[in-house]
């Protein structure tokens, strides 16, 4: 039987409205998909994949508000769930939602207080909000519980310059530069904490880039495998230009009158 067939003989039944959710997601038809996975989520509230699937539908169709409130669902039920804190996480910071952004980390030290990685990220939204004394105490804490932890020294050593205590910032440059050394010359100080959550976006684009530039190069070869030359497609260009003008005056000159004899 068709799962259509089987949706209208058996509406209660949650997991065949969440098969044809996946179904209408699959194939593109993301309005009946939507409803599919909400039939789901009535059928039985605790259906956490379908409300991930539902989740991610809303983020998809440009609907960070319900997409949020979906997560934030999951989160209250399941906690742990690291793919939907991320996916939270980057709908607060896409939005400037940062009041939330701040509780939804300080969740996570709280659920997790010997996580260097959450102190670090809390860490960069206090001092993204100019709240160094809290920025300060989070990347502290985050050197504490990882000695190795580059990222938070020189976030440190940031806001100690912020803070003008520039021997302590000396002091964390060199330990980072010492944990890490890629971390020399642009690499160490970034601007701002979006530098730190949004790191690998500048490598991604020049890679599209470099891409482009492979298809333009290409275009300037012929099918048999000569290159076209610029000079060549000037030439060709200038060509046209002197058979234009040559016809130009060929029109515009007048015929010479015969002499009468």
């Amino acid at each position: 039987m068709h799962l259509k067939e089987l949706a209208y003989y058996q509406g209660h039944n949650p997991l065949i409205h969440y098969r044809l959710g996946q179904l209408y997601e699959s194939s593109g038809n993301l309005g009946k998909a939507t409803a599919a996975y909400r039939k789901a989520i009535d059928s039985f509230p605790g259906n956490l994949s379908a409300r991930r699937g539902l989740a991610r539908l809303y983020a998809r169709r440009k609907m960070p508000n319900e997409a949020a409130t979906e997560y934030r669902a999951i989160l209250a039920v399941a906690p742990d769930d690291i793919p939907s804190r991320n996916a939270l996480t980057a709908i607060y910071l896409r939005g400037k939602k940062y009041d939330q952004l701040t509780d939804l980390l300080k969740e996570a030290v709280e659920r997790k207080p010997d996580d260097a990685t959450a102190r670090f990220k809390l860490g960069l939204v206090y001092e993204f909000r100019k709240k160094y004394t809290q920025a300060a105490g989070e990347y502290e804490k985050g050197v504490e519980l990882d000695k190795r932890h580059a990222k938070a020294m020189n976030a440190l050593a940031r806001v100690y310059v912020k803070t003008d205590d520039t021997g302590k910032a000396k002091e964390m440059m060199e330990a980072a530069i010492k944990a890490d050394p890629s971390l020399k010359g642009s690499a160490l100080l970034p601007r701002s904490f979006s530098d730190e959550f949004r790191q690998g976006a500048a490598v991604k684009k020049k890679k599209s880039i470099s891409k482009k530039s492979r298809k333009k190069q290409k275009k300037h070869y012929s099918k048999s495998g000569k290159k076209k030359g610029r000079k060549a497609g000037i030439s060709a260009k200038s060509k046209k230009a002197g058979t234009k003008k040559a016809d130009k005056r060929k029109k515009t000159t007048r015929p010479k009158k015969k002499t009468r004899r």
